[in-house]
């Protein structure tokens, strides 16, 4: 826990949009070396890995940052341009930056409620992705942090994921996260470089793996209190081709029950 400090929520996004207009957010343009929108704050100047974005997404705007904000002291959360916590399961009001300030008071991390699939985090990688790639990284996190390696393999058989890389934390564990998560990426895309020219823009590295077992490591250690904003909803995602049937039938529905306007897309 921290004491109270101001928290500043990013939103990162790839493409202009109509920002929230909310004391505490700011819009960050992700991959901004290739992309002309007009959000002020980039991901491209200063110390940057902005022409990673193909392949570590959000995560470009979160290692900016990491290297270059100029309040060290604030507490650092992340959200997306079309993925906010909020305060209740209608979504009709966004939480404000003060409310994760009060939270920080009591809790090490604000993390948005898990998915729950119905197979295991590891079939769920391995339907998709390279579980050899899986492997490597495993492999050095046994090297550099072997006391993880439990979380990640619990991870793996379970059924939940706090995804998208959005959380809230202090800036100084949001330094440390940073420290430990690029320290094993920066060995894995050494490690990956020549998969990584093949395949990159085909199958981008899916980082928001790790956030958890960060999480899970300091809980079991009692050096962390995480609190979840629940939701009553059921989650829908369009991560892939076969996802699209199901969430354009539940839109419809929701529509119909009046949760969704008529011109949601307007």
């Amino acid at each position: 826990m921290s004491v109270s400090s101001e928290t500043i929520m990013y939103i990162v996004s790839h493409k202009d949009f109509d920002a929230p207009q909310l004391p505490g957010y700011v819009p960050i343009l992700a991959g901004a070396v290739k992309n002309h929108a007009s959000i002020e704050v980039k991901d491209n100047t200063g110390d940057n890995i902005s022409a990673k974005n193909p392949g570590f997404c959000e995560l470009t705007a979160q290692y900016w940052v990491w290297k270059n904000r100029d309040d060290r002291d604030a507490n650092i959360g992340f959200v997306h341009y079309r993925r906010y916590f909020y305060i209740d399961h209608r979504k009709a009001q966004i939480v404000p930056a003060e409310q994760f300030s009060r939270d920080l008071e009591q809790y090490d991390v604000v993390l948005p409620e898990p998915w729950v699939l119905r197979k295991t985090i590891g079939d769920q990688f391995a339907q998709f992705h390279n579980l050899d790639d899986l492997e490597v990284v495993r492999s050095i996190m046994q090297e550099q942090c072997p006391e993880y390696v439990p979380a990640l393999d619990e991870l793996l058989k379970s059924h939940s994921l706090h995804a998208y890389n959005m959380f809230v934390m202090s800036g100084e564990r949001f330094d440390a996260y940073m420290t430990w998560l690029f320290r094993i990426l920066d060995e894995a895309e050494r490690r990956f470089a020549g998969w990584l020219t093949e395949h990159l823009e085909q199958n981008p590295l899916k980082c928001e793996y790790f956030l958890p077992l960060v999480v899970s490591e300091l809980i079991d250690e009692g050096k962390a209190a995480v609190k979840i904003l629940h939701s009553r909803d059921k989650w829908y995602g369009v991560t892939y081709r076969e996802d699209k049937p199901t969430v354009v039938a539940a839109i419809a529905q929701k529509t119909q029950d009046g949760l969704y306007p008529e011109d949601l897309w307007a």
